[in-house]
């Protein structure tokens, strides 16, 4: 009798472990993904910002009505953003930046030489801190898998 529950118990064991390791390494797998998903999205992200802006500064060839999509795009990109601001300072210059961006949209206003420089500016800032995001989350999610990776089981 005393031989079965040990069996059973070192069995039960095994089992344990092996659910233990399989779990870290599905999370592992999991996080993985994550870091996949994220590069892809990185990039594609960057080819939306290019287009967006590419599109303003040739706005002069849009109709009103192209105009006036763009601006709607814009307010909605503004929302997104004042919603992730963590303080004053940051919703202010959200605030100038979009409201520049609208300026230049009006049929009224004609871009020269610097109005494009400053959009193109404007590009290459929001390119960055889009890579700078995205890199802290890959960050993040590779020192979890090392922290997985480092984790022993604890003996009893």
């Amino acid at each position: 009798m005393t031989r079965l529950s040990f069996v059973a118990s070192l069995s039960a064991l095994a089992v344990f472990a092996a659910g233990v390791s399989a779990g870290e390494n599905s999370q592992i797998a999991g996080l993985r993904n994550q870091i996949k998903e994220l590069k892809a999205q990185e990039s594609s992200i960057i080819k939306n910002i290019d287009a967006h802006y590419d599109s303003i500064i040739r706005r002069d060839k849009m109709s009103e009505k192209e105009l006036e999509v763009l601006r709607h795009q814009i307010h909605e990109q503004e929302e997104a953003l004042l919603a992730h601001a963590t303080n004053e300072a940051e919703r202010i210059a959200i605030h100038k930046r979009y409201d520049e961006i609208r300026h230049i949209l009006t049929k009224d206003v004609h871009m020269d030489a610097a109005q494009i420089n400053r959009l193109r500016e404007m590009k290459h800032e929001h390119v960055e801190h889009v890579k700078r995001v995205v890199h802290a989350k890959i960050h993040a999610l590779e020192e979890e898998i090392k922290a997985i990776e480092h984790q022993k089981p604890k003996k009893k």
